[in-house]
């Protein structure tokens, strides 16, 4: 999970720095900066997650439209540098070659806990009207490794400080050094032999950065506008992996689990529809098809029995649904960041999402909630 966010320099903060746990609660003033804090996890998840390898920042992307560097910065000074910083604490699978009975190695590969720390800094080029990735940082406390890398005249990222691999040179270094969507990253077996001291620790930074470029791609993330109601929805064909920043492909995602079987069906219908009736909102939840690609989705009026499409029952509905299944879509050791999942919800119902927010956590999901709900902060 992230254990801690730093950020300089972005929207409303000059510094700030804020430890995270697996439950995470942001309360406020309007137009404080609780979503900026969110938006800082956004803007690195959606850069890692582009199928553009080359893409050095992506500030319109699948979770947030940024705008240009100007309404990023704070102050609007374009002339200073951006950093976001994330820390966090993963169980990595740790690779490793060990001898067998009958001669030569075996490739092992154990479960280890690892922290590492990840910061990257942006810049603007007021010439070109471009952002720019200007540095990177990688820490590894534990083993006392450094490195930090920075742009170069040719615009090619090139090591600038390292502790912790003293048997390694810079030239070396860089030859195995890439930077992927934000991202450092290294390839170690390309030129460094295993019995080389800085092999270990190179070989440990390449397992977490990919444990943590998968936790980056395993975000849900779901803003505090979701798209009305509409009277049937239609199946594209795609999978979505994710219900979209407005909750706008969330029906589609509860229709592909349906088609599931075995171990790959998440039952999102039948969780989504026991939560609606624990808190009094409705009996039942289900799906009708109306042809082979057009479906709708019927709610059973929790006092009458009365089977109601989503358009003709009360706003309330139709706004925690797609909560509902963005937090059961989340896969194991993900993380969910939400911005007011309470709107158009009775008070009881409000207090209800403090249950569901646990049994997320008890899945293994990490949780950052933007809320302005008293009773959700008293459950």
């Amino acid at each position: 999970m992230i254990t801690k966010l730093y950020i300089e320099n972005f929207r409303a903060f000059k510094k700030e720095s804020i430890e995270l746990s697996k439950i995470n609660l942001f309360f406020g003033p309007n137009n404080s900066g609780k979503s900026a804090l969110l938006s800082a996890i956004n803007l690195v998840s959606q850069t890692v997650q582009s199928a553009d390898i080359d893409a050095e920042i992506l500030l319109s992307g699948k979770f947030e439209d940024f705008g240009s560097y100007y309404d990023m910065v704070h102050g609007n000074e374009t002339s200073e540098t951006i950093s976001i910083g994330l820390e966090a604490d993963l169980i990595v699978p740790v690779r490793s070659l060990v001898p067998s009975r009958r001669g030569g190695r075996l490739l092992r590969i154990e479960e280890e806990r690892q922290k590492g720390y990840v910061e990257i800094t942006l810049g603007y080029r007021r010439y070109r009207h471009e952002v720019q990735l200007i540095a990177t940082e990688f820490r590894m406390p534990e083993d006392g490794l450094i490195l930090r890398t920075k742009r170069n005249r040719l615009g090619r990222h090139v090591v600038d400080t390292m502790e912790g691999l003293d048997d390694l040179g810079e030239d070396r270094l860089n030859q195995i050094l890439s930077i992927n969507n934000l991202l450092p990253m290294v390839y170690p077996l390309r030129i460094i032999r295993p019995s080389e001291e800085s092999y270990s620790k190179l070989r440990k930074m390449q397992d977490f950065m990919r444990q943590f470029r998968d936790q980056l791609n395993n975000i849900e993330f779901l803003g505090p506008f979701r798209t009305n109601p509409q009277r049937f929805y239609i199946l594209t064909g795609e999978s979505p992996r994710n219900v979209g920043r407005h909750g706008e492909r969330a029906l589609e995602v509860l229709m592909q689990d349906e088609k599931r079987r075995g171990q790959e069906k998440k039952n999102l219908l039948q969780m989504v529809s026991q939560w609606m009736k624990e808190n009094e909102i409705a009996r039942k939840v289900d799906t009708a098809a109306i042809t082979d690609r057009y479906f709708e989705l019927i709610v059973q009026n929790y006092h009458t029995g009365e089977e109601e499409n989503l358009v003709d029952v009360g706003f309330g509905c139709s706004q925690i649904i797609p909560v509902l299944i963005a937090g059961f879509n989340v896969g194991k050791d993900g993380i969910f960041i939400v911005e007011e999942p309470e709107i158009h919800l009775h008070p009881k119902a409000q207090a209800g999402l403090g249950s569901l927010f646990c049994e997320l956590y008890k899945r293994g999901v990490q949780l950052l909630i933007e809320t302005h709900s008293e009773p959700l902060s008293y459950h």
